[in-house]
């Protein structure tokens, strides 16, 4: 149904039940309101996506206008012309109608809010009826010149005192602008309340939120972060993460798409490091749980290297979970693939459990660095049967027989039900696998992912 395709605002809480909207805003930073790319992607929106974001909030979408060139238009096809020729942001301009006079979420409109809609041209203590702003009146007009001159503040940046990265005393505050749009922001409304209220709007109407296992980098920043339990949660070395990843499932977001996220605990180590507290005692980490080895003899009838250690404070392990001790009877404690010699299935095995792998696509996805080990049926009985293999999370996957794209969340697959929320959620076209059909029906169907905000 056309309705789903174009689905792009719901409130949170038919997305994220847990999460309410106060508590994932990010903080207002006066020196960095929004990305550039945020302030100029004239692509977020099709006109179709900003005439459903006009019906779901107030009337707005069912006004028409006279356009500039003797055209009568939806308020939506203005938007998106004008956001077009000028390479501005259709959502740019949703959140400063809404900032300037109410009229997206406004049920009754007033032709007051219409002639002034994005507050071009009217100072805070000027008056609407000056002869000298009366040719910015209008609907039409207040898109057509917010748009345009919002365009030459980013192609004549040296003509404006207000400049990237020079001081600049507003509201008793100095503000060092890190980035063009938050320049553009100040020229346009020069006050912090102002600029507080763009900040709220943006972030309740266009903050993103992504699946767990989601990896996500923001423009023009070092850090890596994964996103699971509805945190962000920092790599704090490369090798911490490409122990666990690729660097193509990474997603770059702008930074508030990022910051909405509560700080989680970090990453610090690889995955399967030897981490000695101050007592001595070794574990073997394995993601987010930590496995006591036993004793030194242990340690070394499994051929763990003392070199390989790294000696961590007590306060560093609080924030894992406790696994099972790695004593003598423990088989295979960072894993290994066994083949059964007789009928070549391949099993994941660790930890006493073995989880078949489906597919080599599987293994060569999820486990590509563990040489295989041929094995008789009698060895792999004493394993218990655990779940399948899954690929890693935040992998993008279809098959040849469909044209369905997924994600893989938590080892589910979720639908990404149109290109529209494929593109503006950042997934690159490119990173996506071809897999087989036995290759997805490893991972259980989730929740499709039709909403994005």
């Amino acid at each position: 149904m056309k309705i789903f395709k174009y689905f792009i605002l719901v409130f949170l809480f038919l997305l994220f039940p847990l999460i309410s909207k106060a508590s994932v805003l990010p903080n207002f930073d006066e020196n960095y309101i929004i990305s550039d790319f945020d302030l100029t992607n004239s692509n977020s929106m099709t006109e179709e996506d900003i005439q459903f974001f006009l019906d779901k909030l107030g009337s707005l979408g069912e006004k028409k206008f006279i356009d500039l060139d003797g055209s009568l238009k939806k308020s939506s096809e203005i938007i998106y012309e004008y956001s077009k020729e000028f390479g501005i942001s259709p959502q740019y301009i949703l959140v400063t109608l809404q900032k300037e006079q109410s009229l997206i979420e406004s049920s009754e409109i007033k032709q007051n809010q219409l002639d002034w809609a994005m507050g071009y041209a009217v100072c805070d203590d000027c008056s609407k009826d000056d002869p000298f702003i009366q040719k910015y009146k209008g609907f039409v007009k207040q898109i057509y010149y917010a748009a345009k001159r919002n365009r030459y503040y980013i192609d004549n940046p040296s003509k404006f005192a207000m400049q990237v990265g020079k001081p600049h005393l507003i509201d008793g505050v100095y503000v060092i602008p890190k980035n063009q749009a938050t320049v553009n922001l100040y020229i346009y409304t020069p006050h912090l309340h102002g600029n507080r209220n763009f900040h709220y709007i943006w972030n309740s109407y266009f903050t993103k939120f992504y699946p767990d296992g989601t990896i996500l980098q923001a423009y023009g920043e070092d850090g890596v972060w994964l996103i699971q339990d509805s945190k962000r949660r920092p790599f704090l070395t490369a090798t911490s993460f490409y122990s666990r990843h690729t660097k193509d499932v990474i997603i770059n977001v702008s930074k508030f798409d990022l910051e909405k996220y509560d700080i989680g605990v970090p990453i610090k180590y690889p995955n399967y490091s030897l981490l000695r507290n101050e007592e001595g005692t070794i574990y073997l980490l394995d993601d987010d749980t930590i496995r006591q080895i036993s004793s030194w003899d242990v340690f070394m009838k499994i051929g763990f290297s003392p070199y390989e250690i790294i000696d961590v404070l007590d306060d560093e392990l609080l924030d894992y979970k406790k696994g099972n001790f790695i004593n003598e009877t423990s088989i295979y404690p960072t894993g290994a693939i066994l083949r059964n010699a007789s009928d070549d299935k391949m099993y994941y095995v660790q930890d006493g459990m073995k989880h078949e792998i489906l597919t080599m696509e599987i293994y060569n996805y999820s486990k590509p660095n563990y040489p295989i080990f041929e094995k008789d049926s009698e060895e792999l009985e004493i394993y218990k049967n655990g779940v399948k293999l899954k690929l890693p999370d935040g992998f993008l996957v279809k098959t040849d027989l469909n044209s369905r794209i997924y994600v893989i969340s938590n080892g589910e697959k979720r639908e990404i039900k149109s290109k529209e929320i494929f593109e503006t959620l950042g997934y690159k076209w490119e990173n996506i696998k071809i897999v087989s059909e036995k290759t997805l029906s490893a991972h259980p169907l989730g929740f499709p992912i039709e909403n994005i905000y």
